[in-house]
């Protein structure tokens, strides 16, 4: 039998040869698992890629094509616009009809307190007991009987926020205002609301005005003087409540 000189050689011979391909097996099986895995990624890709492509193109059929608008988040209070609009006194000189009755209604649903100047003696009571509003029954065409209720009235209230006349007389008017002035004269009382004085006219060639001195002085008190003519298909209850918002004190001598 034919061995080599030297043992030992072949040993490390051998042991040399079973290195050398083990190298060569874990070199190939590295090489191997890392082609498996870039496939495996490539394909990751490709499929990616194509569901994008399809709902682009399925987008651009529907019509949503286009960048996206940043998503909104809800407001609160979103959809209306809100007025600070605390309880005031109101008096209002006017025969009891329909339009009288609507100023009522909405001023007593924002809490107002309500003061009517009235000769209907029976739908004055039944208001009171209804609505709750102080009726004071007098003759309003009468200058004497306006002055003497408005006098009790404001032995009652201190002060009133806004007066609306619709007496339909152009001197009623006048003769509020200079009642309302001479008041706030003789008691000066503070007020960021001022106060609002609005006349309801039916006589749209000639709608009564005010002298300008007496203007000029309720003005600083911060009363604007409004003219509204009176229209039967016009929401005149609403065109009272808008000019008597804390907003509205720039409208004044306007007529509606």
């Amino acid at each position: 039998m034919f061995l080599p000189r030297n043992e030992g050689t072949y040993r490390h011979m051998r042991l040399n040869y079973k290195v050398e391909t083990a190298k060569k097996d874990k070199f190939y099986w590295t090489r191997f698992h890392y082609l498996h895995i870039s496939f495996n990624f490539s394909y990751l890709l490709i499929f990616m890629a194509d569901n994008y492509l399809e709902k682009r193109m399925e987008d651009l059929r529907l019509g949503k094509g286009g960048v996206s608008a940043p998503r909104r988040h809800p407001i609160p209070g979103a959809g209306r616009i809100c007025f600070e609009f605390p309880p005031r006194r109101v008096l209002i000189t006017s025969n009891f009809n329909n339009t009288t009755e609507r100023i009522i209604g909405a001023f007593r649903k924002a809490g107002c307190r309500i003061a009517v100047f009235s000769s209907d003696t029976e739908k004055g009571t039944e208001m009171a007991h209804d609505s709750g509003i102080r009726f004071h029954a007098c003759y309003i065409d009468n200058p004497s009987e306006i002055e003497r209720n408005f006098t009790d009235l404001l032995k009652a209230w201190r002060d009133i926020d806004i007066i609306i006349n619709n007496t339909q007389a152009g001197w009623s008017l006048n003769l509020l205002a200079n009642l309302w002035l001479s008041h706030k004269l003789r008691y000066p009382i503070p007020s960021d609301y001022g106060g609002r004085l609005i006349n309801i006219t039916g006589d749209t060639s000639a709608p009564p005005a005010l002298p300008a001195g007496v203007t000029a002085s309720l003005e600083q008190f911060g009363i604007t003087i409004n003219t509204i003519l009176c229209d039967a298909e016009a929401d005149i209850a609403s065109l009272c409540l808008l000019l008597s918002l804390p907003v509205s004190r720039v409208l004044t001598g306007i007529i509606i």
